[in-house]
């Protein structure tokens, strides 16, 4: 899972259902999945339009045998009927190995009127291929458009803008939406009341 990959540790179940009780309808749990049953039928029904065309333009070129723009229209659907076959067969595999419903990816969404907020996220690698992680993003972007909602926050990165950084992939991730960095001024502690605060300060440090 992304957390092994990337080297943290996932929320544990007590922290998404509170979150749920402090947001209550501001908080949005998110599921991507595919139905592999539904996706074969869309690759056969290619398959079937492919081969279809494919014989259009082979009876074209018996008629015209010198035609270049038949002739390349020939290789390039010839790569694209067997891209779908090797699709088409790997869609068949995965069904029998992990079935026909395969769960991709999840998130954890909160908002208000003024901004979504992209919070927390799983997603298994081995599906990557099917684009899980984006799906989701694409759909709470499209809510916020809906609900007239300006602002669509990404949340947190390292800062480390390096390809060595731990969260590399995270940041490429969210580059893809053309999404740009906003540097806040951190978490920080303002006493409004510096003796009671040293004298809390000071109890803590005793109980320790």
């Amino acid at each position: 899972m992304a957390e092994e990959k990337h080297g943290f540790k996932f929320r544990e179940l007590p922290y998404f259902e509170e979150m749920q009780k402090l947001y209550d309808d501001h908080a949005m749990l998110k599921l991507a999945y595919i139905d592999l049953n539904e996706y074969l039928k869309t690759l056969q029904l290619k398959q079937q339009q492919l081969t279809a065309e494919l014989s259009g333009v082979e009876e074209a070129l018996e008629e015209s045998p010198n035609s270049k723009k038949n002739k390349t229209k020939r290789t390039q659907l010839e790569q694209q009927l067997n891209s779908n076959k090797r699709k088409i067969d790997n869609t068949i595999e995965q069904i029998e190995q992990d079935g026909a419903v395969l769960n991709l990816a999840s998130a954890l969404f909160i908002y208000n009127e003024h901004e979504v907020y992209y919070l927390s996220s799983g997603s298994n690698p081995k599906y990557n291929a099917y684009m899980g992680a984006y799906h989701l993003q694409w759909e709470m972007i499209k809510f916020a458009k809906a609900h007239h909602i300006d602002r669509y926050n990404f949340y947190g990165i390292t800062g480390d803008f390096s390809e060595s950084s731990e969260d590399y992939g995270v940041q490429q991730f969210k580059k893809g939406f053309n999404a740009h960095v906003e540097e806040y001024i951190g978490d920080f502690i303002k006493p409004i009341k510096p003796l009671l605060y040293k004298v809390k300060t000071y109890l803590n440090h005793k109980r320790r």
